[in-house]
């Protein structure tokens, strides 16, 4: 009886086993290297946004469109911020920087003189912002806080609001002030530069209270200048009084008299007054910075 033999090798039969061996086509191999390049892109790409990190105000453009990262009610933070775009990942929101700087309007000041801080805080790139109304600044006067008089250590809201403060001081020195803005959910807090104040002594104030006493006797013309001593002294103590007195209708210019207080005599001697001239008669005070201005003035006919 004749046997079968199965046929083997043929052109239409291949063992799975050997697939493995058939050689890639050019164009096969290319095609999956670029399918590997698209994974590894996308890959790279979510690391990127997963661990960039921004300021305050800054926006971040995507294939998609731009995304704000500050808009009024969100606040940034630590936590990343779901970015919902192709590329996927996510995105951490930091507190803009800020820089504090103050100015003061007197300085150097005068003993009793109000003297205004003005504070202004920036937000520093590309960092925006809008202040918020709870927004303070506290003003320092080396450690201390100092106890505004007045002002407002309060932001009003716009985008060029300051912080004032008013202080009055009572004692010559220095002062080294700083202001401190307090940050918000949105910004972080800065310390200005320290602001060298100082108190300095000026010209002492006006005297005033001025009155004359027409001594007149015969052609012989003398007045006495009374007054009160002025409220300031300047920081620095009264040294001399000088009383003066001025015709207004062509009567003589007297010769001053100068003395340590009230009164004075005008002029010291002689007869050097017109007789029947209006004088106006005025005080001036001297400290070791210099003359003051005359005060109230008081008139008299010769």
């Amino acid at each position: 009886m004749e046997e079968e033999h199965p046929v083997t090798g043929g052109s239409d039969e291949v063992k799975a086993s050997d697939a493995a061996s058939v050689p890639e086509s050019r164009h096969a191999v290319q095609a999956r290297r670029r399918a590997a390049h698209r994974r590894k892109t996308r890959r790279h790409l979510t690391v990127v946004l997963a661990v960039a990190v921004v300021g305050a105000g800054f926006a971040v453009t995507y294939a998609l469109g731009v995304v704000p990262f500050h808009r009024a009610g969100v606040a940034p933070s630590a936590t990343p911020h779901a970015v919902t775009a192709a590329s996927g990942g996510s995105l951490t929101v930091n507190a803009a920087s800020t820089t504090t700087a103050v100015v003061s309007n007197h300085n150097p000041a005068a003993l009793g003189q109000a003297v205004t801080y003005t504070a202004t805080v920036s937000v520093t790139a590309p960092g925006s912002w809008t202040p918020f109304a709870s927004d303070t600044v506290t003003f320092k006067d080396g450690t201390t806080p100092i106890t505004c008089g007045s002002g407002s250590q309060v932001y009003d809201g716009s985008s060029a609001a300051t912080a004032t403060c008013v202080v009055t001081y009572g004692a010559l020195g220095s002062h080294a002030i700083t202001a401190i803005f307090g940050g918000d959910p949105d910004d972080a807090p800065s310390t200005s530069p320290v602001l060298a104040q100082v108190v300095a002594p000026t010209a002492p104030g006006a005297p005033t209270t001025v009155t004359v006493v027409d001594n007149c006797v015969s052609a012989l013309c003398s007045v006495t200048v009374s007054f009160t001593a002025p409220a300031s002294t300047g920081g620095s103590p009264i040294t001399s009084y000088t009383a003066r007195c001025a015709s207004s209708t062509g009567g003589a210019t007297s010769t001053p008299d100068s003395g340590p207080g009230s009164p004075l005599t005008v002029p010291t001697t002689g007869a050097d007054l017109t007789k029947n001239a209006l004088y106006t008669c005025n005080v001036t005070a001297t400290n070791a910075v210099g003359t003051g201005t005359p005060g109230t003035s008081a008139s008299f006919i010769a």
